[in-house]
């Protein structure tokens, strides 16, 4: 061997061990990471010494695989546990004196009181009081939580518009990896940062990929529409301006295919948009019912009835704004739970009280010079 060849050979596994150490400091550098993948460098041999270095990835694609199922599955969570807790917070505890639970209590006792001192001005105001702040906590509910439907529509929309740049940021890395022109340094590089685009895709969806024959990759939801093959697709979300109470909101389309909402074939299971669309149509939704029909209930029980069926049911401590007819018995009615209001007959700080009859237990109309049926009160109501 010349002196040249040898001078050669040494300064080759010099390069070489140099680049074999720099391997090994950015894996020390890395090492809490989370988006890096550890270099594992080869020296490749020749005739004359090592001719180069061949950097890869420590990888394992089931492993990742895995790993965008539960963090998708861990994101739809994360968006409901998120709604819930806010509508926790909507009245607090069962127990709290806002609840409604707590106030039907105390209207139910305040009503017993009045109902033994009719004449007492005092127990009236009470009850009219307690019936009052029941309205407004239903009210409130019902107004909060059709925010809180709002809200996660705006925050689907914002995860639409994340995939998309998601999307954009993976056809970049992989394409550039499909050109088959880059070095070991910078294909590890683009390899990492497309995994980076994967997980964080999962976060909003649930997806799989699938290995093409160019060294790219293709994905697709886990219900089967198609978010890349060789370019992205697009991805969009009929976003409302309001959301009408019990109305499902907006639906979000794949490469013009539903993927969330009745319809939806493709449906999404997991991921933060899946969350949100259960969480504004199903969960929170179910809240505006129960609401609705607490408000319904109220109306009934207090509703007026002629003994003699002369005159139609109406309203009385409660009614809404569809009086003077009552809500229909056994149907839904959206968004009562935002109309529930005292009767302004009942109510001094509206009106001015005619006749205390009802908010006793009594029946009869709120007027005092209309008194129909039997079982008078010594104060002249009727049941």
């Amino acid at each position: 061997m010349t002196l040249g060849a040898v001078l050669n050979s040494t300064r080759s596994s010099l390069a070489a061990l140099a680049e074999r150490t720099n391997t090994v400091s950015e894996n020390i550098a890395n090492v809490d990471n989370p988006a890096y993948s550890r270099r594992i460098a080869q020296s490749v041999s020749d005739y004359h010494g090592v001719r180069r270095v061949a950097v890869s990835r420590s990888e394992d694609s089931e492993l990742l695989a895995r790993m965008l199922e539960y963090t998708s599955l861990h994101s739809a969570n994360a968006a409901r546990a998120e709604g819930l807790e806010n509508l926790g917070l909507i009245y607090g505890d069962v127990d709290s004196e806002v609840s409604p639970l707590a106030l039907m209590s105390r209207l139910q006792a305040d009503m017993q009181a009045f109902a033994s001192m009719p004449d007492s001005a005092t127990a009236a105001a009470r009850a009219v009081g307690t019936a009052r702040d029941l309205a407004e906590a239903i009210n409130r509910g019902a107004e909060s939580v059709a925010a809180l439907r709002q809200q996660a529509d705006a925050d689907i929309a914002r995860s639409v518009d994340r995939v998309n740049d998601l999307l954009q940021r993976f056809h970049e890395a992989n394409a550039a990896i499909v050109t088959g022109r880059l070095s070991d340094t910078e294909a590890v590089r683009q390899h990492d940062l497309r995994d980076q685009a994967l997980i964080a895709l999962s976060e909003e969806l649930d997806i799989r990929t699938v290995a093409q024959n160019d060294g790219g990759l293709a994905i697709y939801t886990a219900g089967g529409a198609v978010l890349y093959e060789g370019q992205p697709r697009e991805v969009r979300f009929e976003s409302s301006a309001g959301l009408a109470p019990g109305a499902p909101g907006g639906r979000v389309i794949i490469d013009n295919v539903p993927v969330t909402g009745n319809g939806a074939v493709m449906k999404l299971n997991s991921g933060r948009i899946a969350g949100l669309i259960e969480l504004r149509d199903e969960i929170a939704a179910g809240w505006e019912t129960q609401l609705d029909e607490m408000a319904r209930g109220l109306i009934d029980a207090f509703a007026e009835h002629d003994a003699s069926g002369a005159l139609p049911d109406a309203p009385g401590l409660f009614t809404w704004t569809g009086a003077p007819g009552l809500p229909p018995a056994g149907e839904h009615q959206p968004g009562l739970a935002r109309e529930l209001q005292v009767n302004a007959l009942a109510d001094p700080a509206q009106g001015v009280i005619r006749s205390p009859c009802a908010m006793a237990g009594w029946r009869g109309q709120l007027t005092s010079t209309t008194r129909v049926g039997s079982s008078a009160s010594p104060t002249g109501c009727w049941r």
